[in-house]
């Protein structure tokens, strides 16, 4: 029997089995290699991290949480990646589709407000929460964004937004249960809850080659099913979920001409990948919050 299978811990979303370790120098190197960032997890005291299989959801996370990266490495990381803050996530096109024009809408993780932005004019109000100062000094967005955890807000404004949304920062948190519970708190009955993680089936994360796919950058992993299930905990409606194309998922599609050549191109080599069930960077998710709590 594998060793690791008979590790337990309680995870954030309870009991989890541990299903491998990995010794933090690869990470280091990893770093290394990608943007010359020196995470040095050792001079934390850190050797190896591991990670656990939660048994209810099937959600993945690193453990120890110690491994989590702080506000400085995000600084730092964001000043070696000049694309970190994208003003342009595929994610974003679906996103404002659902929105409506009566909307109160919340963005946990807003960086310099780039989606915010793109719902002025479209919704009624908006609101951002960021951490990273840096990125609250530079918003580009005339929405305001506090430097405030998402458990505050939601402890100071329950159910007072229609329609909660998070882009790429669920894999980022030690504790995604919390994180969704106040959401869902921040939320009104009958609200839509949207989140985007990293796919876990995209060529590049499901061979591991990707540094930012690991602590301190990433330290858990959604899929389509753990989502079902962990909706399934909350009794949210799933709205949709779908997973970003292979080519053109990081442009803005209004920026090209849908009937020149390179649309053409691009829609061909989507439609033969997913005949492949391949899949882009992205897993893109709406959970519809019920009107009344089923007890």
């Amino acid at each position: 029997m594998d060793v690791a299978s008979t590790v337990k811990i309680v995870g954030p979303f309870g009991p989890a089995t541990k299903v491998e370790e990995l010794n933090v120098r690869v990470l280091e190197d990893m770093y290394r290699a990608k943007c010359g960032v020196d995470i040095d997890l050792r001079a934390r005291g850190i050797d190896k991290i591991d990670l656990f299989r939660c048994d209810q959801t099937g959600v993945r996370f690193w453990r120890p949480v110690d491994a989590a990266g702080d506000e400085e490495f995000y600084k730092t990381l964001s000043g070696a990646w000049a694309a970190y803050y994208r003003e342009w996530r595929w994610e974003y096109g679906k996103a404002l589709a659902l929105t409506s024009p009566t909307d109160r809408l919340l963005e946990i993780g807003c960086g310099r407000g780039y989606f915010l932005r793109l719902t002025e004019g479209r919704v009624a109000a908006a609101a951002g929460l960021e951490l990273n100062r840096d990125a609250i000094a530079n918003k580009v967005t005339r929405w305001p964004v506090h430097r405030k955890m998402s458990e505050e807000l939601a402890a100071s404004e329950p159910e007072s937004f229609d329609y909660v949304c998070s882009y790429q920062v669920l894999e980022h948190v030690i504790d995604p249960a919390s994180f969704i519970r106040a959401s869902l708190s921040c939320l009104k009955p009958g609200g839509l809850l949207v989140y985007s993680t990293p796919n876990t089936e995209y060529g590049p994360n499901k061979r591991r080659e990707d540094a930012f796919d690991f602590p301190p950058h990433h330290m858990s992993y959604f899929t389509h099913a753990s989502y079902r299930r962990i909706a399934a905990l909350h009794g949210l409606k799933i709205v949709t979920i779908s997973d970003a194309p292979t080519f053109g998922a990081l442009r803005n599609p209004t920026d090209l001409d849908p009937f020149s050549r390179q649309a053409l191109m691009e829609w061909v080599r989507n439609t033969i990948d997913r005949m492949r069930r391949r899949t882009g960077m992205t897993t893109f998710v709406a959970m519809r919050k019920p009107l009344e709590v089923v007890r």
